[in-house]
C-alpha cells in the first residue's frame, strides 16, 4: 500500500475520534460547573488517556497540564466568567426571585 493512500479502516477511526472529541465538547458544554478529566473518560467509557489525548488535541496544547477548562484564582474567582458576580434585575425577575433587603436594626444608644 503507498504511504498516503487512505483505508477504509482509517476513514472508520477518522469518524470515531471526531464522534469523541463532539462528545467531549458536548459535556464540557453541559458541565458549566468544571468538571475533571476522570468524569469525561467515565462519561465517554473511555480509557483516562485516551480522553486526556482527545481534549489536548481540542485544546491544540502539548499537556493537559496547560489546559485549564475552568480557571479558577485562589479566591474561587472564575477569571473567564467573571463568577460569582449578583444577578441584575432581569435576571431574578426571570427567576421569580424577589430579593428583601432587612433593615439594620438601630443600635443600642451608648450611655
Amino acid at each position: 500500500m503507498a504511504t498516503g493512500t487512505k483505508t477504509k479502516r482509517d476513514e472508520v477511526y477518522h469518524v470515531q475520534v471526531l464522534d469523541r472529541a463532539f462528545r467531549i465538547l458536548d459535556i464540557l458544554a453541559e458541565s458549566g460547573s468544571g468538571i475533571g478529566l476522570t468524569e469525561v473518560a467515565e462519561r465517554l467509557d473511555l480509557h483516562k488517556s485516551t480522553a486526556h489525548r482527545l481534549i489536548m488535541v481540542l485544546a491544540g496544547k502539548d499537556s493537559l497540564r496547560d489546559v485549564t477548562a475552568f480557571p479558577k484564582a485562589q479566591s474561587g474567582l472564575d477569571p473567564m466568567t467573571g463568577a460569582p458576580a449578583r444577578a441584575d434585575e432581569a435576571q431574578l425577575a426571570e427567576l421569580g426571585i424577589a430579593v428583601i433587603v432587612s433593615e439594620e436594626p438601630e443600635e443600642a444608644e451608648e450611655a
